[in-house]
């Protein structure tokens, strides 16, 4: 498998499959500022992890081999779409 798509792959079943914590289970009433913060965190959390799979599919994505090129295309296409979906920022360049 290519490094992009096993990252990409990667990074899109870790999001799916599994949350961001893995800590031990919540409280069995949380406040609802707990629950907005550690959504917010796990959101941030995921977005840091789709922005740098991004990068690295738009690095496979410059030194394309023909047989590759749809692929990852393909992967490149399915992470930015989650990234907006999330509502991701892209950071201000520094």
């Amino acid at each position: 498998m290519r490094p992009a798509a096993r990252l990409a792959a990667g990074v899109l079943l870790s999001c799916m499959l599994a949350p961001a914590h893995a800590g031990p289970p919540p409280s069995p009433r949380p406040s609802a500022d707990a629950a907005r913060g550690t959504a917010r965190a796990n959101k941030l959390h995921e977005c840091g992890r789709l922005r740098a799979a991004i990068v690295e599919a738009e690095r496979a994505e410059r030194r394309p081999r023909s047989a590759m090129m749809e692929g990852i295309q393909q992967d490149l296409f399915s992470l930015r779409q989650r990234f907006r979906k999330l509502g991701c920022q892209v950071p201000a360049p520094k």
